[in-house]
Parts: C-alpha cells; structure tokens; sequence
C-alpha cells in the first residue's frame, strides 16, 4: 500500500473474490454483505497513523459477537436475522483501528460443542473444530488474514490446530 502497488480497494476485492471461490464449497459465513464491506474502505492511506493500526485489514468475526450491520444469530435458527444494533467493544475497538469487517463467520448453535457445516479445508471428511470453525476456516483458506474467534473450552485452539492456522485465546 505505501508503495501504491496495491489500493484498499485491491484488498476488499480480493477478500469478496476469495468469498465466491471457497465459501459455497467450505461454508464459513453466516452473513456477508459486500456492500457492506466496501462501505468501511478507507478512502485513501493518510488515514494510516498510530490510531489506525489495522486499517485496511480485512477481519472475520464470529457469529456470536454483535455488529451493528450484520445479523448476530449465534448459529441458531431462534436468532435468524437478529440484528443487535450495536458492535461489541472488540468489533467496536476494530473499526477504530480501521479494520474492516468482512463477514460474520459460522459458530457452533450458541458456541458450544455442536458441529456445524462448515468444512475442514485440508480434508472434507475430517472436522474443522466446532465453535470458531468458520472463523479459522476464513483464515485458512485465506479468505480474510485475521478472525475473531471465543473460547470457552477449546473453541478457539482446535479449529486453528485442526485447519492449520496460528489461534490463540488471549487473557481476560
């Protein structure tokens, strides 16, 4: 980007090119709204400072985190088009950031231990984790480079170890 070989917009096109490609084979989005995503492009790199640290990056959340613009149904059909009207604070701290929000990645129902559709990119037929899984699906199939993901038992470090993906649960 500073050295204008590639734009903001190369960036978000590329994270909606790679969507069309994988995720009707590997089923990692909950919601995703291109017009949404290329509503948060920065409009041009002097926008890049210290407050800005991610602008730019393209970010899978997990479906169980609420954004303002995306549906948060936490893998379960009573939740289906549930919008919060609000973001987390770790979604709200993003966006700040400059970060841009590509999508709400699939969960578990609720996030707990229930498989979902989502498939394991290296292998079909083994699982690809259970709660994060679409977040570290997105990463692993280099849909987005960074995704949110919970943990409450293992959530977080089996679909990474599983998909081959770097996943770590960071302290309160």
């Amino acid at each position: 980007i500073n050295e204008k070989k590639i734009t903001f917009q190369n960036i978000v096109e590329a994270c909606i090119e790679r969507t069309r490609q994988i995720d009707p084979i590997y089923n990692i989005w909950a919601s995703f709204d291109q017009d949404d995503i290329k509503s948060q492009m920065p409009k041009d790199i002097s926008l890049r400072n210290e407050n800005k640290k991610m602008i730019g990056v393209p970010v899978g959340v997990k479906d169980i985190f609420n954004t303002n613009s995306l549906p948060t149904q936490m893998g379960s059909s009573i939740w289906k088009n549930f919008t919060a009207g609000n973001d987390a604070r770790v979604v709200h701290d993003l966006k700040e950031a400059g970060a841009i929000i590509c999508g709400k990645t699939v969960t578990a129902e609720f996030a707990v231990h229930k498989l979902n559709e989502t498939l394991n990119p290296h292998d079909e037929k083994l699982t690809p984790g259970t709660s994060s899984s679409g977040s570290a699906v997105s990463v692993a199939t280099g849909v987005c480079p960074v995704a949110l993901g919970s943990q409450t038992a293992g959530s977080i470090v089996r679909p990474a170890s599983f998909t081959g993906v770097y996943g770590f649960k960071p302290t309160y």
